[in-house]
């Protein structure tokens, strides 16, 4: 708490946005993690069937981070963690859907956006904090 403290108001409050940010973004990748194998089950799934749909996630993540990474350097990380906070906003909708093989490619579509937040959400961390030139210091690039 001493280094929250520490900080300037402008810092405290990027820091605290990114936090709640980062919660609400957890809350909607958690929540499911119980209850989708359940879902998928009450609707006919067997349970091949929903180890595949539980594992499209990390196919998003691991197809979509590389570019993600480019994409931050290039343009924005601000960019990326929106696209990240809207894909974790718009995919929770699709998983009302009675059909496996569409809940796998929702599954895989929500990955990406853990892909997004979560290689951006460190970086932003640094700079709204004021750790980034500490961080250059360190050759923590």
């Amino acid at each position: 708490m001493n280094v929250f403290n520490t900080l300037q108001p402008e810092q405290r409050k990027n820091l605290i946005l990114l936090f709640v940010l980062g919660i609400l973004s957890w809350a909607s990748h958690s929540s499911l993690i119980a209850t989708l194998p359940l879902y998928i089950k009450d609707i006919g799934g067997t349970p091949q069937q929903i180890g595949f749909v539980m594992g499209a996630f990390a196919l998003g993540v691991i197809l979509t981070r590389p570019w993600l990474g480019k994409l931050a350097d290039r343009y924005s990380r601000k960019l990326v963690v929106m696209i990240g906070l809207a894909i974790a906003t718009i995919s929770p909708l699709g998983y009302f859907i009675n059909s496996i093989l569409i809940l796998f490619w929702i599954r895989a579509f929500h990955g990406i956006s853990i892909a997004a937040y979560s290689q951006s959400l460190r970086h932003s961390l640094r700079f709204a904090t004021g750790l980034a030139r500490d961080s250059y210091a360190l050759d923590e690039k």
